[in-house]
Protein backbone atom coordinates (compact mmCIF):
# COMPACT_ATOMS: atom_id res chain seq x y z
CA UNK A 1 0.00 0.00 0.00
CA UNK A 2 1.19 3.40 -0.84
CA UNK A 3 0.70 6.30 1.73
CA UNK A 4 -0.36 9.75 0.38
CA UNK A 5 0.93 12.73 1.68
CA UNK A 6 -0.97 16.05 1.36
CA UNK A 7 0.72 19.32 1.30
CA UNK A 8 -0.87 19.98 5.06
CA UNK A 9 1.58 16.97 6.22
CA UNK A 10 4.61 18.37 5.13
CA UNK A 11 3.69 21.44 6.78
CA UNK A 12 3.04 19.85 9.83
CA UNK A 13 6.34 18.15 9.62
CA UNK A 14 7.98 20.73 8.73
CA UNK A 15 7.30 23.04 12.13
CA UNK A 16 7.25 20.53 14.34
CA UNK A 17 11.08 19.41 13.18
CA UNK A 18 11.74 22.75 12.85
CA UNK A 19 10.56 23.04 16.37
CA UNK A 20 12.51 20.68 17.85
CA UNK A 21 15.64 21.22 16.17
CA UNK A 22 15.85 24.90 17.70
CA UNK A 23 13.69 24.29 20.89
CA UNK A 24 10.80 27.13 19.90
CA UNK A 25 7.41 26.58 20.54
CA UNK A 26 5.96 25.18 16.86
CA UNK A 27 3.20 27.58 17.23
CA UNK A 28 6.18 30.49 16.56
CA UNK A 29 7.61 28.21 13.92
CA UNK A 30 4.12 28.51 12.11
CA UNK A 31 3.35 31.91 12.68
CA UNK A 32 6.71 32.75 10.95
CA UNK A 33 6.07 30.70 8.03
CA UNK A 34 3.20 32.16 7.73
CA UNK A 35 4.57 35.55 7.90
CA UNK A 36 7.37 34.69 4.82
CA UNK A 37 4.80 33.06 2.65
CA UNK A 38 2.33 35.78 2.55
CA UNK A 39 5.42 38.48 2.65
CA UNK A 40 7.53 36.95 -0.42
CA UNK A 41 10.58 38.52 -0.97
CA UNK A 42 8.99 41.82 0.67
CA UNK A 43 10.62 39.71 3.92
CA UNK A 44 14.31 40.81 2.86
CA UNK A 45 13.40 44.06 2.36
CA UNK A 46 12.23 44.84 5.77
CA UNK A 47 15.00 42.66 7.70
CA UNK A 48 16.67 44.52 10.04
CA UNK A 49 14.74 47.52 9.96
CA UNK A 50 12.53 49.13 12.13
CA UNK A 51 9.78 47.10 10.97
CA UNK A 52 11.58 43.64 11.98
CA UNK A 53 9.19 43.37 14.57
CA UNK A 54 6.16 40.27 14.89
CA UNK A 55 3.43 43.37 14.84
CA UNK A 56 4.93 45.14 11.86
CA UNK A 57 5.57 41.88 9.85
CA UNK A 58 1.70 41.05 10.83
CA UNK A 59 0.52 44.03 9.17
CA UNK A 60 2.69 43.64 6.23
CA UNK A 61 1.00 40.54 5.73
CA UNK A 62 -2.43 41.55 5.76
CA UNK A 63 -2.03 44.29 3.48
CA UNK A 64 -3.98 43.98 0.11
CA UNK A 65 -1.19 42.93 -2.64
CA UNK A 66 -2.34 45.47 -4.89
CA UNK A 67 -1.14 48.27 -2.58
CA UNK A 68 2.41 49.50 -3.17
CA UNK A 69 5.01 48.13 0.07
CA UNK A 70 5.83 51.52 1.85
CA UNK A 71 8.24 49.09 3.22
CA UNK A 72 10.39 50.12 1.05
CA UNK A 73 10.85 53.48 2.19
CA UNK A 74 11.52 52.61 5.94
CA UNK A 75 14.29 51.14 4.86
CA UNK A 76 16.23 54.28 4.84
CA UNK A 77 16.14 55.01 8.38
Amino acid sequence: MVAIVQAGDDVARFTADTAAYTGKPERTIQRDATRAKALGSDLDRVAGTSLDKDAELDALAAMPAEEPPFCYSSQMG
